[in-house]
């Protein structure tokens, strides 16, 4: 009985002692749980966080673009533009065979006056004294002009082309040069008394790389258009060529504008109006601040079915309700975003 009394006590202390690792080992992975659990917590309140701070900033910029939304669409005026003129004149009008230009060039002037700096020294020449380009055009192309030849000391630009002689009464004007904000350039070597062509290679690069700083596009090899500041920044920006823009921005309207900042921190709105073509006229929104001053705006007929409209949303108010010359001209390239 006793041998027996002793094997029952051995294997309860056995069993005792088993018990006792057992409730280590669960005590061990318990503890292992509740620490890796803890980091599982910890993580997923990094994410958490990280994804709260994404959300913050995607909705300040929503909320931003919104507040523009706002400041565009909260008053404003309906102003009538003819489609039989007004369709078919502005800078950003589509001139070629299938849309011949019809409108008319306001405010042109001779190129002389634009061959010189301000203090009268001659910086660029012209085949011809004669030819006529738009003004507003005209003083974008000096001040390029101007910088160019700071640049690089070079006084050898000479303007080959602008606004061409009518042909015979009833040719269609399928050059976008009749637009009157078509530069055609060549050079003038004065010491061999040549004409060579003009590539924009080398030091005349400079051109292609900073026209947009003055309202320009590149369009052949030896050709700038000026479509104005805010357009040519964007197009530059997201390498848009002009005809690309031109089908691009049919996107936006005026309660879902483009907006663009520029990085002198003007912010632009630029939407598209198709054009009522069962009418004579059509109604295009004009937005108003809340004293019902205008800001600086403009409006181009695109010579097909609609308009365009370029808003500066942060300059002062505009002193009149004329067209792109009331808009600054910034330089420095900037982003653009879509309002959803």
């Amino acid at each position: 009985m006793a041998e027996t009394h002793k094997v029952r006590v051995y294997k309860y202390k056995n069993i005792a002692a088993a018990l006792a690792v057992v409730l280590l080992v669960v005590v061990g992975i318990s503890t292992s749980c509740n620490s890796n659990g803890k980091k599982h917590d910890d993580k997923k309140k990094d994410t958490s966080s990280s994804a709260s701070s994404s959300v913050s900033d995607k909705y300040n910029s929503d909320h931003d673009a919104s507040d523009s939304v706002v400041k565009l669409t909260k008053n404003y005026r309906y102003d009538e533009y003819k489609n039989g003129s007004s369709l078919n004149n502005g800078s950003l009008v589509i001139v070629n065979s299938d849309h011949p230009f019809t409108g008319e060039v306001p405010e042109t002037d001779g190129v002389y006056n634009y061959l010189f700096d301000r203090s009268g020294n001659q910086i660029m020449f012209a085949t011809s004294t004669l030819i006529n380009g738009s003004r507003e055009m005209l003083e974008s192309f000096n001040a390029m002009g101007v910088d160019f030849s700071n640049e690089t000391g070079l006084k050898t630009l000479m303007v080959s082309g602008l606004i061409p002689e009518s042909g015979e009464e009833g040719d269609p004007k399928t050059d976008e040069a009749y637009s009157g904000v078509k530069v055609e350039l060549m050079l003038y070597d004065a010491v061999n008394g040549t004409y060579p062509e003009f590539t924009g290679e080398g030091d005349y690069s400079w051109l292609s790389e900073n026209c947009y700083r003055y309202g320009f596009v590149g369009r052949d090899t030896n050709s700038f258009r000026y479509v104005g500041v805010p357009y040519a920044e964007y197009m530059h920006e997201n390498s848009l060529g002009f005809e690309d823009f031109s089908e691009k921005v049919k996107e936006y309207t005026f309660e879902k504008p483009l907006l663009f900042d520029s990085q002198q921190g003007v912010r632009y709105a630029v939407y598209f109006v198709k054009a009522d073509l069962e009418s004579t006229v059509s109604k295009v929104p004009v937005p108003l601040r809340d004293d019902n001053t205008e800001y600086n705006f403009s409006v181009s007929g695109n010579n097909v079915d609609g308009y365009v409209v370029c808003v500066d949303l942060t300059g002062e108010a505009a002193s009149d309700g004329n067209g792109s010359s009331q808009i600054g001209s910034d330089d420095g390239s900037g982003t653009a975003e879509e309002v959803q």
